[in-house]
């Protein structure tokens, strides 16, 4: 597999040094991405997010990724991999070196890879609230930094107990999101979603689904709530830029399953 780094692809291990920031602090962030033969879902809401992300961590994105450059860097990169329907990017821009604690410099690194877009479950049957792990919110937690342990915790006790999702609470014991997407759910007449406040990550198709919702005049509601509200919907549904996926089951207590077809956006 080939990669893009600094504009470059590499084929092999990359030239990162002992003093890499990334592997030193986690000082970045990645966004994932999701394209079809040449078409970049999202795209406005990525490249939004990412300026967000970048100005929040006090980075400087790499002059060379831009939007009018990268649909072609994003071409070369799935054609040497043989991509060619759809794909799954990953962008990681993080810190150049320099600096403990205190980073000398704002300029970055940047690296694109391609993978085969593939999905391990679209009805998730198995749903439990976490138990070991919790998010807490801050100035950072809406954005997808390089620093990624609450989420890797959760994926470790998703597998130990057996579930197909985690539905994760923030240190008030709120409603927060998946183990990897946003959470939604509908009762009485309208769609509810934890709002950013709870810590929960900044989606990109959380984002775009509420523009969709918010046009067809549909009533939504984003607050802090409990899991017992939660336990109250019609149905429910996890969101994220690989698509929308219906829960089922919460600890033994059944949902109907949604129709989501009008909801796909893309």
């Amino acid at each position: 597999m080939s990669v893009l780094f600094n504009g470059k692809i590499h084929s092999g291990p990359l030239p990162i040094q002992g003093n890499d920031r990334a592997l030193l602090y986690g000082d970045g962030f990645f966004e994932t991405l999701v394209t079809d033969k040449g078409k970049i879902y999202f795209e406005h809401l990525h490249w939004e997010r990412m300026k967000r992300t970048a100005e929040a961590l006090q980075l400087e994105m790499p002059r060379e990724l831009n939007p009018s450059s990268l649909h072609e860097k994003v071409k070369t990169l799935l054609e040497d991999n043989g991509l060619y329907q759809k794909a799954r990017l990953r962008i990681t821009i993080w810190r150049k070196e320099g600096g403990l604690y205190t980073p000398h410099t704002k300029a970055s690194h940047y690296c694109i890879r391609a993978d085969a877009f593939n999905i391990d479950r679209v009805v998730k049957d198995k749903v439990g609230f976490a138990e070991t792990c919790y998010i807490y919110p801050h100035r950072l937690s809406a954005f997808k930094t390089t620093n990624c342990l609450p989420y890797i915790h959760a994926g470790l006790e998703k597998e130990s107990r057996g579930l197909d999702e985690l539905i994760l609470l923030n240190d008030k014991g709120e409603v927060c999101e998946a183990s990897s997407s946003n959470l939604f759910w509908y009762a009485r007449n309208a769609f509810f979603t934890p709002s950013l406040e709870t810590g929960c990550i900044a989606g990109v198709r959380r984002e775009a689904l509420l523009q969709q919702l918010k046009t067809q005049k549909k009533t939504v509601m984003e607050g802090r709530f409990q899991k017992e509200e939660l336990l109250q919907a019609e149905y429910i549904f996890t969101s994220n830029v690989m698509g929308l996926f219906p829960i089922l089951t919460i600890e033994g207590q059944r949902f109907a399953s949604p129709n989501l077809s009008n909801l796909l956006i893309d």
